[in-house]
């Protein structure tokens, strides 16, 4: 998140991020790709910098999206 807060910030739209995610544990795992750019995360981006949003609200949204 804070990877598309910064980019967010500098450039004005939300950035292609992908992350790499490890199935080794499973049967002919291998390294596979997570997007973590998701609408969810954008929505957070966009709403950390808002000035009109509470502290709280962000903290919500950020519990019902990430858990």
């Amino acid at each position: 998140m804070a990877l598309q807060l910064a980019y967010y910030r500098q450039y004005g739209e939300p950035c292609p991020t992908y992350e790499s995610a490890s199935t080794r544990g499973f049967l002919h795992g291998r390294t596979e790709t997570v997007r973590s750019c998701s609408v969810d995360s954008v929505t957070f981006t966009k709403a950390f910098d808002d000035k009109d949003i509470k502290v709280s609200y962000l903290i919500i949204i950020q519990v019902l999206i990430f858990g």
